[in-house]
């Protein structure tokens, strides 16, 4: 997670995560995050025919009347530059000119997931979600103690 008011502070481990376009009471102060996945396991002649991302809300205050756009981004291959990335240095790239996804409305305390394209075999898969409201997606990360509740993606594979 990155965020434009705090340019040099990284955020990598932070928990909840949060895709804001306006995360303090002034402008300026945007927040993005970032999720990578490692597919793996894909053997010869399989494909993949369609991928989702999926986050889980969290309680109280985690929904977004407009959830983020999903944009792939360049992959990052060391966990430690991703952790360490900051609004002013380090984070990777966007990937074409359109996003790839995008979550709508989202409530609170609940798992929503988005199609995304451009996920076509093994290797890394990054993601920035971009956010398209002020009120904000607060969501848990990969560090949550409960598996289930943690940033998913789920490919649908088909064997040639």
């Amino acid at each position: 997670m990155i965020k434009q008011a705090d340019p040099s502070a990284a955020f990598g481990a932070a928990s909840p995560l949060l895709s804001d376009g306006q995360d303090l009471a002034t402008t300026g102060s945007a927040v993005r995050s970032f999720l990578r996945f490692n597919v793996t396991g894909l053997a010869a002649g399989e494909t993949v025919t369609a991928a989702s991302l999926s986050v889980r809300s969290v309680p109280s205050y985690g929904g977004t009347s407009n959830g983020p756009a999903v944009w792939r981004t360049s992959d990052t291959t060391s966990v430690t530059t991703a952790e360490s990335m900051t609004w002013n240095a380090g984070r990777p790239g966007r990937v074409g000119t359109t996003a790839v996804g995008n979550f709508g409305a989202v409530g609170n305390d609940a798992r929503v997931s988005t199609k995304v394209s451009g996920v076509t075999g093994n290797g890394l898969a990054s993601f920035e979600l971009a956010p398209e409201s002020t009120d904000g997606l607060v969501f848990l990360p990969r560090e949550d103690a409960t598996v289930g509740n943690r940033p998913q993606l789920t490919l649908t594979i088909t064997t040639g």
